[in-house]
């Protein structure tokens, strides 16, 4: 008996010794915060992410290490699932002390021993989301300020869009009296059979 007893305490050390392993191993930041917001549990990645090493957060509460923290809405977010053992997920956009930012997206988990936190760095996601948002734009704008009338049609040659030359050179006062025609109204009839007729 005693012996069953002491293989399956072994078999329980080698099962969480497997999972700290794959948790350390992760590339996604891994970290428990106690009730006393103190950092129980870093993996390499979270530390990385967090611009500290391991030895310095583990221990040590979210306000040492990052003063001013609780006054965010990601710790809002971590305080509600604290408290209420909610799950939650967010984007968050984190100010380092040197002033620096980086974008993650988080999942906080409830465990016994606080809250579970996975974090994935999405910073060049989110840059590359505002590069495009600039880009449309900068589109919209040429757009609606060439002297050249543009108009914009579906497969079905329904006019989704038009710019203001459009509306001036066939005498329209709004868009609204443009959208949903036909934009063969507006090409002349010997053009029909152009390119665009297929």
């Amino acid at each position: 008996m005693a012996v069953e007893g002491h293989r399956a305490e072994e078999r329980l050390r080698a099962s969480e010794r497997r999972l700290r392993n794959t948790l350390d191993n992760m590339l996604e930041g891994c970290q428990i915060i106690g009730p006393d917001w103190r950092y129980l549990y870093v993996n390499d990645a979270a530390a990385t992410n967090g611009r500290r090493s391991k030895e310095e957060l583990l221990g040590s509460t979210m306000m040492e290490m990052y003063p001013g923290i609780e006054e965010t809405e990601m710790f809002r977010v971590l305080r509600r699932c604290m408290e209420e053992r909610t799950h939650e997920r967010m984007e968050n956009e984190f100010e380092y002390p040197d002033g620096n930012r980086a974008w993650f997206e988080l999942s906080f988990e409830p465990v016994p021993e606080g809250v579970f936190i996975l974090s994935i760095d999405i910073t060049e996601r989110k840059k590359a989301e505002k590069a495009l948002r600039e880009s449309e734009e900068t589109l919209r704008n040429i757009f609606a300020a060439s002297p050249d009338a543009i108009t914009v049609s579906d497969m079905e040659g329904k006019i989704v869009d038009c710019n203001q030359a459009t509306l001036e050179m066939h005498g329209f006062s709004s868009k609204e009296e443009v959208l949903g025609r036909s934009a063969f109204e507006f090409i002349a009839e010997k053009d029909h059979g152009g390119p665009w007729r297929t």
